[in-house]
């Protein structure tokens, strides 16, 4: 699957994120149209950057810096991946990535 395909594969999955978070009561911001971009942050969490993505192989070093620039551009401290996991359909068996420090940092702000 390429190009325009892959992209609406992605964006289906960001919705379904969104509406996911949404279901647990968070109020999601999408950083640009949610059609045009995968990444979201959770308005009573600004630390908290989500980005989303759903493809056929799995580069998670790139998901994980990709997410940690775009949070540090929205003034974001801590960024993870949710990425959709091959054979099921429910984000809630999603993946949830984030690197070290994005963990520490996360830890520091919630306990």
């Amino acid at each position: 699957m390429g190009g325009l395909a892959a992209r609406r594969k992605g964006s289906a999955w960001a919705l379904k994120v969104k509406s996911w978070l949404e279901g647990y009561g968070h109020h999601v911001v999408p950083t640009m149209q949610i059609t045009d971009a995968e990444d979201m942050l959770i308005a009573a969490i600004p630390w908290l950057s989500v980005e989303a993505k759903n493809h056929a192989s799995m580069t998670l070093a790139a998901w994980v810096d990709q997410s940690e620039r775009q949070a540090a551009t929205r003034g974001a401290t801590v960024a993870v991946v949710v990425h959709h996991r091959k054979g099921k359909a429910s984000v809630d068996d999603a993946y949830v990535t984030m690197s070290g420090r994005s963990f520490a940092e996360m830890l520091r702000r919630t306990l």
